[in-house]
């Protein structure tokens, strides 16, 4: 058997994948069965080589790449094989590269920034500055990106960010490297230049299998190699793309000569062309199918494909020194991930400026109609308006900045941790230090607002200990809002469960329902409301001091010190700690599920 050093031999044996795998016989029901997206296929494509896998849209040429790669999350039968060997998923990420159809990238980076982000979390962690930089360089430069190094990624032409999405897979030297569509998207022009490239990385001694779309007759020619999916996930052929047209020519499917070779093949795979009905095209492309089982190009592939299996190679053990890279340090991953975001904070500052104010503007609105309140009877029902008023703004503001502005990061993550960039641990915790720093800034200006315009009595230390419990309150509500953001998909199906639990914490927050009425069963409710912990602390520093109010004969209820006032809420003026502590417990636990959604979606989520 030919060793890795000899050039590398991808093959795949009666390959056969499903959407998901099968559900256990107690929970077998016709709903749950999985969908077969390829059947039956196998090939073969060798160091050197430029495969296509084309198929009409919706025939399997993604999913049987996912396949190959070894990333597709659904059920997989059949063989897939390096030199005859078995090969792990972790060897397969090691020695191979994925360039996505989406260039999900932050885009606030620039392209040398980006390039060293991914180099430094990619390449051996004993790489030096400098060579890490000599490799980002001739990288670049072999790929004609160079001169755009300085520019932000946002600025970059479609052809440019394909460059730039293969030159980040060749920071490692992948011997094999799968590109989902790489033309899709680009013009003629375009699509040639990154079609040659790739053939001119395939003529390095790697191999290179592309999924792609309707190429042109000049980009199809470019490849080596070409496999065929019809309707259903059927092999169609598997061989040079010099013969494709001889062996469909044999049975009586010529391409007209002013035609678009590509265009032609996959028409006569679609199930929906020529005006003719759906069953009269699938028992078409069946036979099509049929009748390259019983060519002599199939003949000789199974000829091929016998001798690699009848090789003594049993295990990936032969491809472990393959690009051994020790694995960056998580401080490492954290240090770079905090960067980024750093980074992309302070390119978008415009954003964030636009809405500071507009946030002052709103807390200016909020506390001009309370005036200077006065601490009489008709000051209490003002002050503890202004207190709601105040925490619940900054409340659903916090929660929903974050629900509405997270998500924009979450296909890069996702595709990051699917590549084994960086860990979703450290990812979160970066995000979230620097989330909160600038949260923290921006509730105490805002409550300042408040306190000095509505003039409450203290001083600058009664400000910030009338800002600490907002502030509490605005990191737990962005604890929530990450928690919703990374556990849903859709923001519109995160407000569908957002909206009746804000409504009913608000509801059970201490202004509007008196909370010692409660009955039993209901009582409970309050200590999961974030409005009540922090409704209650604000309230205990502003009346805990108070030790007489003014009553007039005009009022039917006298209340003379600021505990009776607590109580009348049906607050405890001894809860201070319980407020805070409550606060931090909320923080802390949708921080935790948060985080472990995140986990969780990037499982269940395909790269593909």
């Amino acid at each position: 058997m030919s060793t890795p050093n000899d050039g590398l031999g991808l093959s795949w044996h009666n390959l056969n994948v499903w959407t998901k795998p099968f559900p256990s016989k107690h929970k077998a029901k016709a709903k749950d069965q999985p969908f077969q997206l390829i059947k039956k296929v196998s090939g073969i494509t060798k160091s050197g080589a430029l495969c296509a896998i084309m198929s009409p849209s919706g025939a399997g040429k993604t999913s049987l790449l996912a396949a190959l790669n070894l990333r597709v999350k659904g059920h997989v039968e059949g063989e897939i094989l390096l030199n005859g060997c078995r090969i792990s998923r972790k060897v397969m990420s090691r020695i191979s590269g994925y360039v996505p159809q989406q260039d999900f990238i932050i885009e606030e980076l620039t392209v040398i920034e980006h390039m060293q982000f991914m180099a430094k979390l990619t390449m051996d962690r004993k790489t030096t500055w400098t060579e890490l930089n000599e490799t980002v360089t001739r990288v670049m430069e072999n790929l004609g990106i160079n001169h755009r190094r300085t520019v932000q990624i946002s600025e970059l032409s479609g052809g440019q960010r394909k460059r730039l999405a293969l030159a980040v897979q060749l920071l490692t030297e992948p011997r094999i490297l799968f590109c989902d569509e790489p033309t899709t998207g680009l013009d003629s022009y375009s699509a040639t230049n990154v079609v040659q490239l790739l053939k001119q990385l395939a003529s390095e001694g790697r191999i290179v299998v592309c999924a792609i779309h309707q190429p042109t007759s000049g980009v199809f020619e470019k490849f080596d190699t070409v496999t065929l999916l019809a309707h259903g996930g059927l092999l169609a052929y598997h061989g040079p793309v010099s013969n494709v047209l001889k062996h469909f020519a044999n049975m009586g499917l010529e391409c007209p000569p002013s035609y678009n070779s590509a265009e032609f093949l996959v028409s006569q795979l679609s199930t929906r062309s020529g005006g003719i009905n759906e069953y009269e095209r699938l028992e078409q492309v069946r036979v099509i199918a049929e009748s390259y089982k019983l060519s002599l190009d199939y003949e000789t592939l199974l000829t091929e494909l016998d001798a690699i299996k009848s090789s003594d190679a049993a295990s990936d053990a032969t491809f472990q020194h393959i690009n051994t890279i020790d694995k960056v340090l998580p401080s490492t991953e954290f240090v770079w991930l905090f960067w980024r975001s750093f980074i992309k904070v302070k390119r978008t500052y415009q954003q964030y400026v636009l809405r500071f104010f507009l946030y002052v503007l709103i807390m200016v609105m909020v506390s001009t109609p309370f005036g200077a309140i006065q601490i009489d009877q008709t000051g209490i029902q003002n002050l503890q308006g202004l207190l709601y008023a105040t925490m619940a703004e900054i409340i659903f503001g916090s929660a929903y900045g974050v629900l509405f502005t997270f998500p924009e990061e979450i296909p890069v993550f996702l595709r990051d941790v699917g590549d084994r960039v960086y860990s979703p641990g450290t990812y979160y915790m970066a995000k979230l230090l620097v989330m909160l720093p600038r949260l923290m800034i921006e509730t105490f200006f805002y409550t300042s607002i408040v306190f000095w315009v509505t003039e409450l009595s203290g001083g600058f230390m009664a400000s910030i200990t009338f800002s600490l419990p907002v502030i509490a309150s605005a990191a737990t509500a962005s604890a929530y809002g990450c928690f919703l953001s990374a556990t849903f998909e859709s923001i519109n199906t995160a407000s569908l469960l957002s909206v009746p639990v804000d409504f009913i914490g608000s509801t059970f927050g201490g202004l509007f329902i008196q909370l010692r009425s409660l009955p039993g069963y209901m009582s409970w409710i309050k200590y999961i409301s974030m409005f009540y912990y922090t409704f209650e602390a604000l309230s205990i520093h502003q009346w805990k001091s108070v030790s007489s109010i003014p009553c007039t004969k005009a009022n039917d209820i006298c209340l003379t010190t600021g505990e009776q006032v607590l109580q009348s809420y049906g607050l405890d003026k001894d809860n201070i700690t319980l407020d805070f502590s409550g606060l931090i417990a909320m923080f802390a636990v949708f921080h935790i599920l948060g985080f472990f959604a995140l986990i969780k979606r990037s499982k269940d989520t395909a790269t593909y």
